[in-house]
């Protein structure tokens, strides 16, 4: 049933559709593009092959058998996959995010933010 959401999926007809019902339902746009970065965090944060099927078959619309066979794997093979990477993305999503405070630095960095050093007592 939520396969059929992914559908001919436009990402730029989508986020447009998106804001509007946002406004409509007086959610805020910063909270949509706030639980769209959660979402990647945490597929960045699952095993590459759960992350690999999530992204084939939500984003690239690929039918398990499809995907069974540019993956060389058994259909059910895919649908166990599915089925754990389902639950994997859920525990990542509730976890918060655990990254080294190099990497996090890093990605400060990279944006332009310098992060507050801890003053010496």
């Amino acid at each position: 049933m939520r396969r059929h959401a992914f559908r001919h999926f436009d990402p730029v007809q989508s986020q447009a559709e998106s804001l509007d019902e946002a406004c409509e339902q007086g959610v805020n746009h910063h909270d949509a593009l706030d639980a769209q970065l959660d979402v990647v965090k945490a597929l960045s944060r699952i095993a590459p092959i759960h992350r690999e099927v999530l992204v084939l078959y939500y984003f690239d619309d690929m039918p398990t058998a499809q995907m069974a066979e540019a993956l060389d794997i058994a259909p059910g093979t895919v649908l166990s996959r599915l089925a754990r990477a389902r639950e994997a993305l859920k525990t990542a999503l509730q976890e918060p995010a655990r990254r080294p405070a190099k990497a996090a630095t890093e990605s400060f960095a990279a944006v332009g933010v310098i992060p507050l050093r801890k003053r010496a007592p």
